[in-house]
């Protein structure tokens, strides 16, 4: 199983002792404004397993083993050399840094280990902090829309 550590979080794969975390994240309304609707606990639970058995997806942990959010960077069944990335943190984790620290893990994760090759991110963004992550870890400026492209 696979573990990233950086030097304020461990990321780690979900398990089922996650569930309570999973479901308090992702019906949080403050997490989900930008996300999309927030769903019922049955189809959460679906989401939850297919989490579970995912080797990309991983919950962000303190130094205390404390759970913040969860990130996930999803190959290409296209095109295997890229990825999408998505993450989540509960509102008290929000404003830390953290998802810039796990975005960077998650991406260099991607670039030495799987294989991605780095490219110019496209994001569709809500707010400033998503870009404001990307560009502060150089990961490259981001094209950012207004709505979701489909």
């Amino acid at each position: 199983m696979t573990t990233i550590t950086t030097p304020r979080l461990s990321l780690t794969r979900f398990v089922t002792d996650d569930w309570p975390f999973f479901l308090r994240l992702r019906q949080d309304p403050q997490v989900m404004r930008f996300m999309g609707e927030v769903l019922s606990e049955e189809a959460l639970r679906s989401v939850f397993v297919s989490r579970c058995a995912d080797p990309g997806v991983f919950v962000l942990r303190d130094k205390f083993g404390e759970a913040l959010g969860d990130i996930g960077l999803r190959i290409s069944p296209k095109n295997p050399h890229e990825a999408d990335v998505g993450y989540a943190l509960l509102p008290q984790a929000q404003g830390k840094g953290y998802a810039s620290e796990a975005l960077r893990a998650v991406c260099e994760y991607g670039f030495t280990t799987l294989g991605c090759r780095p490219s110019m991110p496209g994001c569709w963004v809500k707010t400033v902090a998503h870009r404001a992550c990307w560009r502060s870890k150089a990961l490259c400026a981001p094209r950012c829309w207004r709505k979701p492209i489909i």
